[in-house]
């Protein structure tokens, strides 16, 4: 009963977040941010490949402060269990995904003050 209440708040907040994160497309850009009718439980930035070195220490960064970042999802070809299939381990697409992408906070229970004091750290952590 509570679904197009939650669609609509992750809604608002994925706006206020690509707002806020626009600046940021020399570093990174945000994954399906120009599709519509998406029901948004992950907000997905995708590291330019210049700083794709540079993604544990930002989601170092982003912890230190609080702030918890998560990685979705790890390829079937680098789970162990898997690393001498050779069919899996040409996955060069999926790879290059896996080193760019971080996931960042979006849950219904954020506000806008919240995406501020992220947005803010992540401009701290660019600028350096």
């Amino acid at each position: 009963k509570n679904l197009q209440k939650f669609k609509e708040k992750r809604y608002s907040l994925v706006k206020y977040y690509i707002n806020k994160l626009n600046k940021f497309e020399k570093f990174f850009k945000i994954l399906n941010h120009k599709q519509s009718g998406i029901f948004w439980h992950l907000f997905v930035i995708l590291l330019n490949s210049n700083y794709t070195s540079k993604k544990g220490k930002f989601m170092s960064f982003l912890k230190k402060n609080g702030i918890a970042t998560q990685i979705h999802y790890k390829p079937l070809s680098l789970h162990k269990v898997y690393k001498k299939n050779t069919l899996l381990n040409d996955c060069g697409n999926a790879k290059k995904f896996y080193k760019s992408q971080i996931t960042l906070p979006l849950h219904t229970k954020m506000n806008m003050k919240d995406i501020d004091r992220i947005t803010g750290l992540i401009s701290e952590f660019f600028k350096s």
